[in-house]
């Protein structure tokens, strides 16, 4: 499946490469996000919002555990395994994140704790990592586990490397 990595300076955000996805994202998609506490998670996921338009606060998962974000033609899920710890199959949680699943798009963080049975009923599953690289670097890999038609992983990768400073770095594996 297809991978891409890239090196994001300091001057360039996370949410940048969020908006652009939000360029070429199928609805239908689980986005797992992966990447230490304060990396650029909730980040990135504003960043997509912004590109679908949306102007209003976006929070942090972590204590409400699922937001849900809409207008008038999309919603967005925004969930948080990681307080779900001993009970990752929560019903109200799974049963909200799942409903119109084909026409919405999930983000979840701390995205491996989500079961495979859950993970296994979207069309398209793409993990987005983001490491520290040094004192300010930052390293988003993205790579799609599941899911046809995957020309759109290139496009968006295109899209991220001209959107870069000059000094900035772009890896492909």
């Amino acid at each position: 499946m297809p991978e891409l990595s890239v090196k994001c300076p300091p001057d360039f955000s996370t949410a940048e490469c969020g908006r652009l996805l939000s360029r070429r994202l199928p609805p239908g998609s689980l986005v797992l996000l992966d990447g230490p506490t304060g990396v650029g998670k909730t980040e990135f996921v504003r960043g997509f919002l912004r590109g679908l338009g949306f102007s209003g606060r976006v929070n942090s998962p972590t204590f409400v555990t699922l937001q849900v974000y809409e207008e008038n033609a999309w919603r967005v899920f925004h969930g948080d395994m990681d307080r779900l710890a001993g009970c990752r199959e929560d019903p109200e949680f799974i049963e909200t994140l799942v409903q119109d699943r084909e026409t919405s798009w999930s983000f979840i963080e701390w995205g491996d704790k989500l079961s495979s049975s859950v993970r296994n009923l979207f069309s398209i599953v793409l993990r987005v990592r983001i490491a520290w690289e040094g004192e300010a670097l930052r390293l988003l890999t993205a790579t799609l586990e599941k899911g046809e038609g995957h020309e759109w992983v290139g496009q968006w990768g295109a899209e991220c490397r001209r959107s870069l400073p000059a000094d900035g770095e772009e890896v492909r594996k």
